[in-house]
């Protein structure tokens, strides 16, 4: 069996030979070729699918989970620091674990931290607070305010 630097160079000689410029490539280029083709066809339809389930994993909320209320949510943590989620679901008149579930949505997506509060009894309680990203700028607060 030919070494494939061997076999490559025989399967494009027939380019550089001008007494067979009439002739049709070697078998095996014609198929390397085709395999090659296919291979980046499939790389390219595998990164768009990327692409497609990257976009909708940011811009989609998950289940059950409604854009109004999260703004909401959102606005209340904004004027209620160190919250937890029975607070703000206190406040924003939804039960605890719907505001618990829109509090982790804001947490995993990073506008928002957590924080464990050791003060209590038994389990420790969860805290939130609005993230305020650090830009060129400062943060947020700070261009607001002047």
């Amino acid at each position: 069996m030919p070494d494939d630097r061997s076999s490559w160079a025989a399967a494009c000689s027939w380019r550089a030979a001008p007494e067979r410029a009439s002739t049709t490539p070697p078998f095996e280029a014609t198929l390397l070729l085709r395999d090659h083709t296919e291979l980046h066809d499939v790389v390219r339809r595998v990164e768009a699918a990327d692409a497609i389930i990257a976009f909708r994993q940011r811009a989609s909320l998950p289940k059950g989970l409604s854009a109004e209320t999260l703004e909401r949510v959102s606005a209340a943590l904004a004027q209620h620091p160190d919250a937890s989620a029975a607070e703000l679901g206190e406040v924003l008149s939804i039960s605890r674990v719907s505001a618990r579930r829109y509090l982790e949505h804001l947490a995993s997506t990073g506008r928002a931290l957590r924080s464990l509060d050791y003060s209590t009894k038994g389990r420790p309680g969860t805290r939130y607070r609005a993230n305020e990203p650090v830009g060129i700028l400062g943060t947020v607060s700070q261009i607001v305010r002047d």
